[in-house]
Order: structure tokens, then sequence, then C-alpha cells
């Protein structure tokens, strides 16, 4: 999705010219079902620090767990992650979280955006419905257009590895 909007230059002679401002941002949205009871898979999920088991086609290399307590809403994570070609450092921090039903997260770095998760039983597995939104900005913005494509592809494919991993019994260990 492509939203245009305009922002105001001042230029050098004073004078006030509106200047066409294009915002990105890149919205995704997978569903898959997985084999298990809702509590297994949602754990699986919000098991975080086990993310690089699975979320591979995003470059994902480590969680790690920054607050201490119990997972929910302001628990925060370190991010590291490889993403065309390069190696970025993030803060994750879970926006939303109940237990069985959904779970959330921003970040602001390197590319601002979000995801969240939805759980729903279904006569013992378990319906996953993943959003994301992703807002690239500076050199990455023009390429929003261009890359949208092989991120929806790429949520795909981790969304069956998700899938498979927590159906062979890998994610319980």
């Amino acid at each position: 999705m492509v939203r245009s909007f305009f922002r105001v230059v001042t230029y050098g002679s004073g004078g006030i010219q509106p200047v066409p401002y294009v915002r990105f941002m890149i919205k995704l949205h997978g569903s898959v079902v997985v084999k298990r009871p809702v509590g297994e898979v949602f754990a699986a999920l919000g098991n975080l620090e086990r993310s690089p088991d699975w979320a591979r086609s995003f470059g994902v290399i480590e969680r790690r767990r920054l607050t201490e307590g119990p997972l929910g809403v302001g628990t925060r994570f370190y991010a590291k992650d490889r993403l065309f070609g390069t190696s970025n450092e993030f803060e994750l921090d879970i926006t939303e979280y109940e237990t069985d039903r959904h779970i959330a997260a921003n970040w602001t770095e390197p590319i601002g955006g979000g995801w969240r998760a939805s759980f729903q039983p279904l006569d013992g597995s378990t319906r996953v419905d993943f959003d994301a939104e992703m807002r690239p900005s500076g050199i990455l913005k023009p390429a929003a257009r261009l890359v949208a494509p092989l991120v929806r592809r790429a949520t795909n494919k981790d969304l069956e590895r998700f899938k498979a991993w927590v159906e062979s019994g890998d994610a319980a260990g």
C-alpha cells in the first residue's frame, strides 16, 4: 500500500512550494493451521528467543530478552537480523499479549513496523493469523514497492517453517 502526502519545503528564495512526499508501507497477512493445541502453538511463537529456528527468510539471527519477569506487554527484546546483506540490531517491544489469543510487537529500526499474531483453536489444531506492517525509511523507502513481494513470500515461507517446526515437536524441546 502506498500513501501519498505533501509536505511544504522552503527554498532559498523564501517561497514555499508543495513537494510530493510519498510514505511507503508494506502490509502483510498470512495464516497457517498448525496441527497442535492452541497453548502449544502460542507458547512456541511467544518464545521469541527460538525464532531463529524458523524465521530464517527474514534473516533472524538472534532474539534475547532484555527485561525480567513473565512475557507480557512491555517485555523488550534485543534483536539482530540480517536484512539485504546488512546486519541490523534493534529492540523489539511486546505491545499486546493475551495468553492463547494474541501477541504483538513493534520495533523502530532499521525499518519501523510491527506484527500481530492471533490464535484460534480448531478441533485440536490452531489457526495462526499473522499480520505485519513495515515502514521503510532512508534509502530503503524507494525500494519498498520492489521489496514487498519478496517480503510477502518470505512471510509465507516462515509461517510454513513455523508450522513444520511446531508439528515436528522441535518447538517443545
